[in-house]
């Protein structure tokens, strides 16, 4: 039996944030950029906090995205997975838009993904629901435990 091994590459940032208040999503987007654990209301503007963007009562919805290359070196059978934890929102999870499944409050995702990779991807997160007392007590979003990386699998 071989030893397995694992090289992870975290995805810290840049992220993109869509944010689309309204009944429907049907006003336009709030973007902005951020790094991988961010100051989610600092991030917003007190535009955006003012008419209480994901706090309770919150309509609409938020994507974030975060585009990535192709690790360099990988052989035809390598191990993959895309591994999200410690995120305290659930959402849809897509790789170069397929589904790759759906995260649970404070639940790990760990999907393989080598088939879906291609030379440029792009990892989407829609997140549908971010829990009211997260939203109101805590300037930290995602928080700083949450992790998104690769992990890569080679075997000796």
């Amino acid at each position: 039996m071989r030893d397995a091994e694992f090289h992870r590459i975290r995805l810290h940032g840049p992220w993109q944030a869509n944010v689309r208040s309204g009944e429907g999503g049907a006003d336009p987007p709030k973007t902005f950029r951020f790094q991988w654990p961010a100051d989610w209301p600092g991030l917003m503007g007190p535009d955006l906090l003012e008419t209480k963007l994901l706090w309770p009562g919150f309509r609409g919805s938020v994507q974030i995205e975060r585009r990535f290359n192709k690790p360099t070196g990988l052989e035809a059978e390598q191990p993959v997975f895309l591994v999200i934890e410690q995120v305290d929102f659930d959402g849809q999870v897509t790789l170069n838009g397929q589904h790759l499944g759906t995260l649970r409050r404070y639940d790990a995702l760990r999907v393989e993904i080598a088939k879906l990779l291609s030379n440029h991807n792009l990892l989407s997160i829609e997140i549908t629901e971010i829990p009211n007392e997260r939203a109101q007590n805590s300037a930290e979003f995602p928080p700083s435990s949450a992790t998104v990386g690769l992990e890569i699998t080679s075997f000796s």
